[in-house]
């Protein structure tokens, strides 16, 4: 589940850190557990720590939890409550607001606060990590949404990651190890978990990781880090394609050539007359992956006539997420297509 040689793991604005500092990195975080049995919560934004917390939970055995970072008091409670962890990954500036939880709830945990141990000297831990399990053991619990109740833990076993794995960097080779995967969404949502995290460290890719949804700092963190994979989902997608037909609108010239390229429909055509459109998003974008709900077919349209070719899915979080993807080359828009490889699809359980 974690890739073993050398190369930039994760790159965090002008920090580059490579896997070897990674692996020594979540033998540190690791090594901080007071009980390495049972849960443990990730109460954080998305930060190079996210990931030691993530790694350093598998390291020991135990099952990770990721919670929404904006999560107010209630819910916190309620999860605490529901998964009774040992364990409990936050901020400084949630560390108040987690420990009044946790007392709320009745729940005895260690608090690990994430930017504090981001930046301990971890340069004379060992430089390996070999996860240990089995393909039946829980590998984490993602908590649902809750649009019927309460939201539901949803315990997703090692095999059913494998599958997701194997589906887009074996059988559909989406993920390699020359690709840097943007990290934007949330990670206690499956789909950003796996597909900007989880896959890309699997293959001995890298990771960028976006501070914010603003425009300037995507834009940045693609150019910066020469980007090839964008996760996203139907909205960001959206505004990307507002901001670039306004633009294309206010030029007769432009206005013509978009025209021409919807109607010819080919993404070499497209790449080559929008080449400027390419560069401003850093020229090196292979695939834009949409998930987590129907991306409008317009936008679908209108974005491969720029020259992006958009790889839709469907899925849900009790599949880990994939059921259905799109091929490269053989997108058919408005349609996930094929299911995810011979797909042995196995459905997690609720808490």
């Amino acid at each position: 589940m974690l890739y073993t040689g050398e190369g930039i793991a994760i790159s965090v604005g002008e920090r580059k850190i490579s896997y070897k500092e990674l692996f020594q990195k979540v033998n540190l975080f690791s090594s901080t557990f007071i009980n390495k049995t049972g849960h443990a919560v990730i109460y954080s934004d998305n930060r190079a720590g996210w990931a030691y917390a993530f790694y350093s939970v598998w390291n020991n055995g135990m099952v990770p939890v990721p919670v929404d970072y904006l999560l107010k008091k209630d819910d916190l409670v309620y999860i605490f409550k529901d998964c009774s962890p040992s364990v409990v990954f936050t901020t400084n500036e949630k560390k108040g607001l987690v420990l009044d939880s946790l007392i709320e709830a009745a729940v005895e945990a260690q608090v690990i606060v994430v930017d504090e141990m981001e930046n301990v000297l971890s340069g004379s831990l060992p430089d390996k990590v070999i996860l240990k399990y089995q393909p039946d053991d829980v590998a984490v619990i993602i908590y649902t949404s809750g649009t019927t109740g309460k939201p539901k833990g949803v315990m997703l076993t090692y095999e059913n990651i494998k599958v997701n794995i194997e589906a887009v960097s074996h059988q559909i080779p989406i993920y390699t190890a020359d690709d840097t995967t943007l990290m934007l969404l949330p990670l206690h949502h499956i789909l950003p978990l796996l597909g900007t995290l989880v896959i890309p460290l699997y293959t001995g890719g890298s990771v960028a990781i976006c501070p914010s949804m603003a425009s300037e700092d995507i834009l940045r963190v693609l150019n910066e880090n020469k980007v090839s994979l964008v996760i996203g989902v139907p909205r960001l997608y959206t505004a990307i394609r507002g901001g670039l037909v306004d633009k294309i609108n206010k030029k007769a010239a432009a206005k013509m050539l978009f025209k021409l390229a919807k109607k010819i429909n080919s993404l070499r055509f497209s790449r080559f007359i929008f080449a400027s459109v390419q560069k401003k998003f850093g020229g090196n974008i292979r695939y834009l992956v949409s998930g987590g709900a129907a991306l409008d077919v317009d936008v679908h349209r209108d974005m491969r006539a720029v020259g992006f070719e958009i790889l839709e899915g469907y899925g849900m979080t009790e599949a880990a997420p994939m059921i259905t993807f799109a091929r490269p080359g053989k997108v058919k828009v408005g349609s996930p297509v094929k299911p995810c490889s011979a797909l042995k699809l196995t459905f997690a359980k609720a808490r």
